[in-house]
């Protein structure tokens, strides 16, 4: 749906109808219409090229959306004008990482959507804005937020399909949080049973994915579960489900399968778009590329340096709430990058910022892997009084966190 060829079937498409109306689509875009009548249809057309604009560049969108603002302002505030919107919204931040802009369109489209206080149009503002548009713009708790209103408004409107993927962004962002385990748990649990009413074996696969991982963390399944985990992932949500993984296979150590994860994820996953688990997806890929290249010398500890630069780039793209809440895991990537390069003292400073950060978040995992990797990088380099206090540090974050494998 997202490739050139629907592009081009949907240009060819409005061409041909805005022909058979007696207009060129050159007067769509620059907003002229003969009657009222046309302008649902027009916005129609115009929402159905929009996904299609991920190979296109931002002139296309803007001038999309100008002339979707236009029309709608010229004729009176349509409902359908708030899915429209949402379209723009997700294509500027999930795509185009156009952060400013996507919040923009995503809060207008929320104010329309409650304007015509029709359910079924508020639960997609609500989902859009908090799973795909405000990840670059704002923080999670503000996501967790926006998916609560959408659950109640799919309630409110009895679509079960739709409350199934809300309840699974509801979990993830709970525990991307860092929020302790238990709570995660429940979230899960409450989970489970609407999956099963959807009757969707997708959704259901990711409730019997991470629901084990979730319970090896909390020492009621044995750790060797977690070496063949990667199996059960399946597109397409592979990625919400390998955050949560690839989470647990760092922290116990196992690199090589984390590693294999990561491949297998990016073959079922290939879409680069920014959402709600980007930021600890792309932090746990710069930190797997750190492990085992400490004492390797030219094109492996090269190539791991780009890979945690590039890890740098995409989080520190963020604009300001959004960079406040994940500044704690661009310092971690540092660290690691400055570390492999021989810099011990200065990455030994931003693992401490690193673990303080996260600890003011709320976020116990990532202050916990911050202390660990201080310890480590300590009993490296001699420097063996601080070892039990980075290492107490580490102990105390993951016990806050409900750890106890």
């Amino acid at each position: 749906i997202y490739g050139t060829k629907s592009l081009g079937l949907a240009v060819s498409t409005a061409q041909l109808l805005m022909h058979w109306r007696g207009r060129s689509m050159r007067s769509v875009l620059a907003g002229r219409t003969l009657s009222n009548h046309s302008v649902e249809l027009q916005l129609q057309l115009l929402q159905a090229m929009t996904p299609s604009a991920y190979h296109l560049d931002e002139r296309f969108l803007t001038t999309i959306g100008v002339t979707m603002v236009r029309l709608n302002f010229q004729y009176g505030m349509s409902h359908e004008f708030s899915r429209s919107l949402n379209n723009l919204a997700m294509i500027c931040s999930a795509a185009l990482r156009r952060f400013k802009t996507a919040r923009f369109f995503g809060l207008t489209a929320i104010r329309i959507a409650n304007r015509s206080k029709i359910p079924s149009i508020q639960v997609g503002a609500a989902l859009t804005f908090a799973a795909f548009v405000n990840p670059g713009s704002g923080s999670l708790q503000e996501s967790l937020t926006y998916l609560n209103r959408a659950a109640a408004y799919a309630k409110r409107a009895d679509n079960l399909m739709i409350h199934g993927p809300i309840a699974g962004f509801q979990y993830l962002a709970v525990w991307l949080l860092g929020r302790p385990l238990a709570e995660v748990l429940d979230r899960i649990e409450e989970y489970q049973p609407i999956a099963k009413r959807t009757g969707d074996s997708l959704l259901q696969g990711l409730y019997e994915m991470n629901r084990p991982v979730i319970e090896v963390l909390l020492g009621q399944r044995p750790l060797e579960y977690l070496r063949g985990a990667s199996q059960y992932l399946v597109a397409p949500t592979a990625q919400g489900a390998g955050a949560v993984l690839l989470r647990a296979l760092y922290l116990f150590g196992f690199f090589a399968e984390g590693k294999a994860a990561i491949s297998q994820i990016r073959k079922l996953d290939p879409k680069k778009l920014f959402t709600i688990y980007t930021a600890e997806w792309t932090t746990l890929v710069g930190l797997f590329a750190a492990v085992d290249v400490k004492h390797a010398r030219g094109g492996p500890k090269r190539r791991a340096e780009r890979r945690i630069r590039r890890a740098e780039r995409e989080l520190g793209g963020c604009i300001r709430t959004a960079r406040s809440e994940v500044q704690h895991k661009i310092w971690l990537l540092q660290a690691e990058r400055l570390r492999l390069s021989g810099a011990a003292e200065q990455s030994l400073r931003l693992y401490e910022r690193a673990g303080e950060d996260a600890g003011r978040m709320g976020c116990h995992p990532f202050a916990g892997i911050a202390y660990e990797r201080a310890a480590s990088l300590c009993m490296e380099t001699d420097r063996s009084l601080l070892v039990d206090v980075y290492a107490e540090r580490a102990m105390a974050a993951y016990e806050s966190w409900g750890c106890a494998a």
